[in-house]
């Protein structure tokens, strides 16, 4: 029986706009590029170093705002969870500097919908590696094989699987919905 649901953040409740910014400006996520990602997500650099490295790297100032210029919430994401919290343990896990996604969560009103909030710069551990979604399982207090886990990244929804919690990739509400639904889960209409 399942009895939690664990979200990813970026492109499953707001647009990734790290990823939009490589996608607009045919840039790939890979080399310098993924590194400054990943050592922002680590909590190893700051959003300013972050900032600094992508500048450096363009020859330009890049900046927050630049960054989230297309961003927005998913508002039917955003009831899909708080349709399922007063049923279900419900955790955020994200890749994410901390002030930046906790900033998001302010502005947007999204810490309510959660019972616990992972991000892998707080806890300097990110996704696809397994300890994250075993020290979200801890947070929740639920086995694996009680949760569910909905990410947009192929990657780390085979990581979470491997873990033994089930994965959704994240494609669409409708979808979302669609897939709680064949997992026995209780989603309003």
């Amino acid at each position: 029986m399942i009895t939690a649901i664990i979200f990813d953040f970026f492109d499953v409740f707001r647009t990734d706009s790290y990823k939009a910014w490589l996608k607009a400006n045919n840039i790939p996520h890979e080399g310098e590029y993924f590194e400054a990602n990943r050592q922002v997500d680590l909590g190893n650099i700051t959003t300013e170093q972050f900032l600094e490295r992508l500048s450096k790297l363009q020859g330009r100032k890049v900046t927050v705002e630049e960054l989230d210029a297309t961003a927005r919430v998913d508002q039917e994401v955003a009831a899909i969870a708080s349709s399922l919290k007063p049923n279900y343990r419900i955790a955020l896990l994200s890749n994410a500097p901390s002030s930046f996604i906790r900033q998001l969560l302010t502005v947007h009103d999204l810490e309510r919908h959660f019972h616990e909030i992972v991000i892998s710069s707080e806890v300097g551990m990110v996704k696809p590696n397994a300890e994250i979604f075993e020290y979200t399982l801890g947070k929740l207090g639920v086995p694996a094989t009680e949760a569910i886990f909905i990410d947009d990244n192929p990657g780390h929804v085979a990581a979470a699987e491997k873990v033994g919690i089930k994965g959704i990739q994240f494609l669409s509400a409708k979808q979302l919905k669609d897939e709680l639904r064949k997992a026995g889960v209780q989603v309003s209409k």
